[in-house]
């Protein structure tokens, strides 16, 4: 018989512990929470890879605070840097062009995972 133990939480991670037969304690469910909120989204854009001079068609799927997700039919691999340049419209109706540098991070089928160059990497600090 399984009992909710507790739920230990980090910057990024959420484990719920269950308390299995004698005392013993497992993980029974695994919750990823994401440092920023995504928004859905359905922009056109254009890119480049950095240091090319041949522009590409994309769509934006969800932006967040510190990357996005980009589809298109080029393959692009994690550790290349893209710029990109897409139109928003402010509250007011205002439009402007949005140029952006970031970093692949993840790819899936013709999905790409896009960091924000601005965005600090956590890096592990080496043992001295």
């Amino acid at each position: 018989m399984e009992n909710l133990v507790g739920v230990i939480a980090t910057n990024s991670l959420i484990l719920e512990l269950v308390r299995i037969g004698d005392g013993e304690s497992s993980v029974n469910k695994t919750y990823f929470v994401r440092k920023h909120v995504r928004f859905r989204v359905n922009i056109h854009a254009h890119f480049r890879v950095a240091g090319t001079f041949a522009w590409q068609f994309a769509s934006l799927l969800n932006l967040s605070k510190g990357g996005l997700c980009l589809v298109t039919g080029m393959t692009l691999n994690p550790g290349q840097f893209v710029e990109l340049e897409f139109n928003t419209v402010d509250r007011t109706g205002g439009a402007s062009t949005r140029k952006l540098l970031a970093e692949v991070r993840w790819k899936s089928g013709t999905r790409f995972g896009l960091k924000f160059a601005n965005e600090k990497r956590k890096t592990k600090k080496s043992p001295s």
